[in-house]
C-alpha cells in the first residue's frame, strides 16, 4: 500500500491518474491525504478518478474523514460530472 500511496504524490501527473485509477481498488483509509490532494487536481480524469477511491474508502469502511473529504470537495467542484460522482457518493453514504 505504501507504493500506491507514494505514486498518488508522484511528480508526474500520469502516475498520479493511474494510481487514483487504481486506488479504487484499494480502499485503504491511508490513501485518503493524497488522494484528497488529488481533488484539487488540474485535470478533470484525475479527480474523478480521486473522487470515485475516497467515495469507496467513505462507503467500504466507513470513514468518517472519507466523507468530510467528499463534502469539501463537493463545495468546490466546478466540473459538472466531478461533482455529480461526488454527489452520489454523498447521497449514497448518507442513505446507507
Amino acid at each position: 500500500m505504501s507504493h500506491l500511496k507514494e505514486s498518488l504524490s508522484s511528480v508526474h501527473w500520469p502516475v498520479r491518474y493511474w494510481s487514483a485509477q487504481i486506488a479504487m481498488a484499494f480502499p485503504a483509509p491511508e490513501l485518503i491525504a493524497p488522494l484528497e490532494k488529488l481533488l484539487r487536481a488540474d485535470d478533470s480524469g484525475t479527480r474523478v478518478f480521486a473522487a470515485c477511491a475516497v467515495a469507496r474508502i467513505c462507503q467500504e469502511q466507513r470513514d468518517a474523514k472519507a466523507f468530510e473529504v467528499l463534502r469539501s470537495a463537493y463545495e468546490t467542484e466546478t466540473d459538472a460530472e466531478v461533482r455529480e460522482i461526488i454527489g452520489e457518493a454523498l447521497s449514497a453514504v448518507s442513505e446507507s
